[in-house]
C-alpha cells in the first residue's frame, strides 16, 4: 500500500509546531505545524526574492498574517524596500501585533513608501492607541471621499489632542472631512474632540453619541463615550459604552483596564476580575491584568492571592510600578517591615511616589519606632510634592502632633494661631490640615497668608499654586506662579508651575516662554527640559524638542531622564541608529549606575539585540554583584542570545543570593529541564512548590519537568490537577501531549475537545486534535474535526490536504478535490504534492501523479518515503529502470523509514518484470 504525508500539531508544544514522526497505518508521516508556519521553507531550497513577497501576498489575501510577518521580514533581510516595509507592517496590523505594525508602517512612509495605501490604517492605529498627535507628522495620502474624509478625521483627532497651536489646523481638516464625508462616522467623533478641546463635554457627548448612531461597530467611539459618561459621573452609561467598545474590539488592552477599573469602582468585583483575568492569559505579558486582578484580590480581602498577583505583574516587568507600593501594604501587615521597605525604595527609586506609598513610608518608620523620622518624610514631601499635600496633610499634622488624630492636630494649631504664634509655618500647617479637613476656603485663606508674610518660598507658595491649578483657575495660579518665581528664581519648579498655569489658560507659546526663560537662568535642566520639550512637541515643532533635550545633554552629559527621553524620540521616529547612539552616550557616562544599564539593556532587548543587552547587564552585575534580580535579568538575555549553560549559571548565582527570587527559581529549573539535567531541576523547583504549592503556575512547571524527562504518567496526573484549577491553552496541549504519551488517548482527546468547547476559534488546538484522532485510527471523528476546521477557516492548507488522505479510499473524487484545493493555495508544498499525487496516481492519472511526485521529491530534499511514493508512479508507467534505480538508492543510503518495506516489495517487483 501506497503512503504520504499529513500534517498536524506535535512534539514539543512549548514552541508549538516542530516537526515530529509519527504513524498511521503503513506510514502516515505527520510534519508539524512549523511546517504550514513556515510556508515551505523546510526542507527547501532558498526562495527568490519575487517568490517570497508573492507568497507573502498570498498570506496577506489568505488571512495568514503570521506567515506574511515571515516572508516580508525574511524578504527586507535581503533588500532593503520601503513598500515591502510597509507590507509588513499591514501584517503585523492583521496579526494583532500593534506595536510592531505602527513601527514599521511609520519606518515605511519615512523611507518613501506609498502613503495613499499605508497612511491611512498607520493613522488608524495611532489614534486606537491614543498616539494621535504623531499623526500629525505623517504624509498626506492623495485619497478621495470617505477614505479621504476619515484620515482627515485621524489627523483632526490628533490635532485637537495636540495643543493650541495644531487646533487651528485641525478645525480645518475636521472641515475639510465633513465636506467630503459629511455623515461618516470618524467625521463625527472628530467633532468630539473638537468639542473637548473647547471644554465643551455636553457638545463632546452630542457628537459622539453622532458617531456611534452612525456606525454602531466603531470601537473608539464608544470608548470615547464611555470616557466622556465617566467624566460627568454617569456610571452606568460609561459601563455601557465601555462593554460595547469591548464587544466591537475584544482584544484592546485599554478598553478591558478602563471596563475592568470601574467595575471595581462600582463593586462589580466579579466583573472586574473577568477583565483582569482576560487581559491577563491574553496578554500574558502585560502587566495590567495582574495588578488589576491583584486589586480585585485586596477587595476580597485576600491578601494571599493579592501578593500572588501583583508579584506576577512584577515578573512581567520588574519596572511596572503600581503594584510596588500594595506589596509593601501587604507585607507591612504581616510584620515584614524589611521587605516592605524594599518595596517603597523600589518604588521611588523607579519614579515619583504618590499618597499611598509615602503614608506608607511614614507608617514604616512608626513601626520601626522612629515617628521623628516618619514626620520628616512626610515634611519633604510635601514641601517637594505639593500635589501630595491635600492627601498627606492630616498624617503629617497628626506626626508633628504626635496623637495620629487629624482633629487634634487642627485644634493644636488654631491655638498657636490664637496664642500669638501666627508665624508663616504655623499657617502653612494650619493651611493644609483645614484643606484636607474639608474647609477648603479656610484653608486656602491660610495658606495665602502665609505665602504672603513670608520673602522666602514655603510650602504654602506651592500650595496655593496648585490648588489654583486643580480647580482650574489659572488666572490666580498665574499670579502665584509669578510671586513663587520671584521668591526663588532658582527654583525649578517655580518655572514649571507657572509653565502649568499658562497652559491652563491655553496660551502655549507664552508657557514655551517661561520654561525658556527659567533655562536660561538653569541652562540645561532636565526638568526644566524635558518640559519644554514635550510643549515643542505639543506645537508639532520637532526640531524644538530635540534641541531641548539635546541642550540638556550638553549641560549635564549623559543625565538619564533627558537621555533617555532622546532614545524614546528616536525610537518613535524609527530612527534605530539615533536610538543606538544616545543608549551608548549614556552607558559611556553612568558605566556604573545599574539603573542605567539596566534600562539600556531592556531597549536593547527590545531591539532583538539580546547579545549586547547581555554586555549591559553583566556590567550592571560587576557593579551590583549581589543583586539577584540583576543576575536573572541577565540570564534572560543569556536566552535569547543562545547561550543557555551560560544562563544557568547565572541563575544559579541569582538563586544563590536570593533564595527567595522564584521567577529566578523557576526559570533555573526550565532551563536545566531544557538541558535533560531533570533531577536538578526538581530539586531546585521544589521550595518554589512548598513556598507556592497552591498556585497552578507553580505547579505546571514540576509537570514540565517529568514531561521533558520523560515520566509521562506523573506528567499527565500533574497537568490534569493544574487545569483542573486553571485553564491555559499552552497547559491544556502539554497535558495533551503528556496523555497521549502515557497512552491514555481518550482522556487527551476529552481535554482539547473540552477546551475547543470553550475557545472554538483555537485552529492549533483543532489541529492537534485531528492529528491525534489520526494517529489512533479513528478517521471518521478526525474528518468530522478537520470539517470543522473548515467551517472556520475554509482555505486551512492543513486540514484540506489531510482531509483528502482521509478520503482517498472510501472516496476517491472528494479526495481529489481537497487534494486540488490544498495544492491550488500551497503548489509549493512538498507534503501536499505528495498527497496529490498518490491520489491522482490512486485514481488513474499517473503522468500528471509522477509530474506532482517529482517535484515533491525535489522540495523535500529528496524524502526517503515521497521517493517510494515516487517509484510507484514510475512503476505504472512502465519507467522500471528509473524505479530500480531510485529504490535501489533509497535502500543504499537509508538503513531505516516507514515505507522501507514496501520500497523492498515494490523492487521485487520491479526487477521480476526485467
Amino acid at each position: 500500500m501506497c503512503k504520504s504525508v499529513v500534517w498536524q500539531v506535535g512534539g514539543d508544544l512549548e514552541r508549538l509546531g516542530q516537526r515530529v514522526g509519527n504513524s498511521f497505518g503503513q506510514g502516515l508521516k505527520a510534519v508539524g505545524f512549523a511546517a504550514l508556519l513556515a510556508a515551505g521553507l523546510v526542507g527547501c531550497g532558498e526562495l527568490t526574492q519575487e517568490e517570497l513577497l508573492e507568497r507573502a501576498e498570498r498570506s496577506m489575501e489568505q488571512g495568514d498574517y503570521g506567515s506574511a510577518v515571515i516572508d516580508y521580514r525574511s524578504a527586507l533581510q535581503r533588500e532593503e524596500d520601503a513598500q515591502v516595509r510597509g507590507q509588513l507592517g499591514l501584517a503585523m496590523k492583521g496579526e494583532g501585533r500593534t506595536d510592531g505594525a505602527i513601527r514599521h508602517l511609520g519606518r515605511a512612509l519615512d523611507e518613501g513608501a506609498d502613503a495613499d495605501r499605508y497612511a491611512l490604517p498607520l493613522a488608524r492605529l495611532l489614534v486606537e492607541t491614543r498616539q494621535g498627535a504623531a499623526v500629525l507628522e505623517l504624509p498626506e495620502p492623495d485619497l478621495e471621499g470617505r477614505e479621504r474624509a476619515e484620515f482627515l478625521a485621524y489627523r483632526a483627532i490628533g490635532g485637537f489632542g495636540a495643543g493650541e497651536d495644531a487646533r487651528e489646523q485641525a478645525r480645518a481638516d475636521l472641515d475639510a472631512a465633513r465636506e467630503a464625508a459629511p455623515e461618516n462616522a470618524l467625521v463625527h467623533l472628530a467633532g468630539a474632540y473638537e468639542a473637548l478641546s473647547r471644554g465643551d463635554q455636553p457638545e463632546a457627548s452630542v457628537a459622539v453619541d453622532r458617531a456611534v448612531r452612525t456606525d454602531d461597530e466603531l470601537a473608539l467611539g464608544w470608548s470615547l463615550k464611555g470616557d466622556l459618561a465617566r467624566l460627568r459621573d454617569d456610571l452606568e452609561d460609561a459601563l455601557a459604552a465601555y462593554d460595547r467598545a469591548v464587544e466591537l474590539q475584544p482584544q484592546g488592552i485599554n478598553e478591558r483596564l478602563s471596563r475592568g477599573s470601574l467595575r471595581l469602582e462600582q463593586g462589580e468585583i466579579d466583573g472586574a476580575e473577568e477583565d483582569a483575568l482576560f487581559v491577563r492569559d491574553g496578554a500574558s505579558d502585560h502587566p495590567g491584568g495582574y495588578f488589576l486582578a491583584g486589586l480585585v484580590a485586596v477587595e476580597r480581602d485576600d491578601r494571599d492571592e493579592a501578593r500572588r498577583q501583583f508579584e506576577s505583574a512584577l515578573a512581567r516587568h520588574d519596572r511596572y510600578r503600581p503594584p510596588m507600593p500594595y506589596l509593601a501594604q501587604i507585607h507591612l501587615e504581616a510584620g515584614n517591615v524589611r521587605q516592605a521597605e524594599h518595596y517603597l525604595e523600589r518604588f521611588h527609586a523607579l519614579g515619583p511616589g504618590n499618597a499611598r506609598s509615602y503614608t506608607l513610608l511614614a507608617n514604616l518608620r512608626v513601626e520601626q519606632g522612629d515617628p521623628e523620622r516618619a514626620r520628616d518624610t512626610l515634611a519633604e514631601v510635601v514641601q517637594e510634592r505639593p500635589d501630595l499635600r491635600d492627601a498627606l496633610g492630616p498624617r503629617l499634622a497628626a506626626l508633628y502632633l504626635d496623637t495620629g488624630e487629624r482633629e487634634r492636630g487642627v485644634e493644636a494649631l488654631r491655638g498657636m494661631v490664637d496664642a500669638g504664634q501666627d508665624t508663616a509655618a504655623i499657617r502653612e500647617m494650619l493651611g493644609v490640615a483645614l484643606t484636607q479637613d474639608g474647609d477648603r476656603e479656610g484653608g486656602l485663606a491660610m495658606l495665602e497668608a502665609a505665602a504672603e508674610a513670608d520673602e522666602q518660598p514655603r510650602q504654602a507658595d506651592l500650595a496655593v499654586l496648585m490648588a489654583h491649578l486643580q480647580e482650574q483657575r489659572f488666572d490666580e495660579a498665574e499670579k502665584a506662579a509669578e510671586r513663587l518665581r520671584k521668591k526663588a528664581p532658582e527654583q525649578p519648579d517655580s518655572y514649571s508651575f507657572h509653565a502649568a498655569a499658562l497652559m491652563g489658560q491655553e496660551d502655549l507659546d507664552a508657557a514655551r516662554a517661561v520654561l525658556r526663560e527659567g533655562l536660561e537662568r538653569l541652562p540645561g535642566h532636565p526638568g526644566l527640559s524635558q518640559n519644554l520639550s514635550a510643549l515643542a512637541l505639543m506645537a508639532g515643532d520637532l526640531e524644538s524638542a530635540f534641541e531641548a533635550l539635546e541642550s540638556a545633554q550638553d549641560a549635564y552629559p549623559g543625565e538619564p531622564v533627558t537621555g533617555f527621553r532622546l532614545v524614546q524620540l528616536n525610537r518613535e521616529l524609527g530612527d534605530e541608529a539615533g536610538v543606538i547612539d544616545w543608549l551608548e552616550r549614556m552607558v559611556e557616562h553612568n558605566a556604573d549606575d545599574v539603573s542605567v544599564l539596566a534600562r539600556a539593556a531592556e531597549e536593547y532587548e527590545g531591539m532583538d539585540n539580546a547579545l549586547r543587552s547581555a554586555e549591559l547587564l553583566e556590567q550592571a552585575v560587576e557593579a551590583d554583584p549581589e543583586s539577584a534580580e540583576l543576575r536573572y535579568r541577565l540570564a534572560r538575555s543569556q536566552i535569547l542570545a543562545g547561550q543557555r549553560e551560560t544562563a544557568v549559571e547565572t541563575l544559579q548565582q541569582a538563586v544563590e543570593r536570593e533564595p527567595t527570587h522564584m521567577p529566578a527559581r523557576i526559570a533555573l529549573a526550565r532551563q536545566l529541564g531544557w538541558l535533560g539535567r531533570f533531577d536538578e531541576g526538581r530539586e531546585v523547583l521544589g521550595p518554589a512548590l512548598e513556598a507556592h504549592g497552591d498556585e497552578p503556575g507553580v505547579r505546571v512547571h514540576q509537570a514540565w519537568l517529568d514531561l521533558r524527562a520523560g515520566r509521562f504518567e506523573e506528567a499527565a496526573d500533574g497537568y490534569q490537577q493544574v487545569l483542573a484549577d486553571e485553564q491555559r491553552r499552552t497547559w491544556v496541549l502539554e497535558g495533551y501531549q503528556a496523555l497521549t504519551n502515557a497512552g491514555r488517548h481518550a482522556d487527551a482527546f476529552d481535554q482539547l475537545s473540552g477546551w475547543l468547547a470553550d475557545h472554538p476559534e483555537d485552529s492549533a488546538v483543532r489541529h492537534a486534535l485531528a492529528g491525534g484522532l489520526m494517529q489512533q485510527g479513528h478517521s471518521e471523528r478526525a474528518r468530522e474535526v478537520y470539517q470543522e476546521q473548515l467551517a472556520h477557516q475554509s482555505e486551512d492548507v492543513i486540514a484540506l490536504n489531510n482531509l483528502a488522505w482521509l478520503y482517498r479510499t472510501e472516496d476517491p473524487e472528494r479526495a481529489r478535490d481537497y487534494a486540488s484545493r490544498a495544492h491550488e493555495r500551497a503548489p509549493e508544498q512538498p507534503e501536499v504534492l505528495d498527497t496529490y499525487g498518490v491520489i491522482l496516481l490512486d485514481t488513474g492519472e499517473p503522468e500528471r501523479a509522477v509530474e506532482l511526485l517529482r517535484q515533491a521529491w525535489d522540495q523535500a530534499g529528496e524524502e526517503p518515503d515521497i521517493g517510494v511514493n515516487l517509484a510507484r508512479g514510475l512503476v505504472t508507467l512502465g519507467e522500471n529502470d528509473e524505479a530500480r534505480d531510485l529504490l535501489d538508492r533509497l535502500l543504499a543510503e537509508h538503513d531505516a523509514f516507514d515505507a522501507r518495506d514496501e520500497a523492498e516489495e515494490l523492487l521485487s517487483d520491479a526487477r521480476r518484470e526485467e
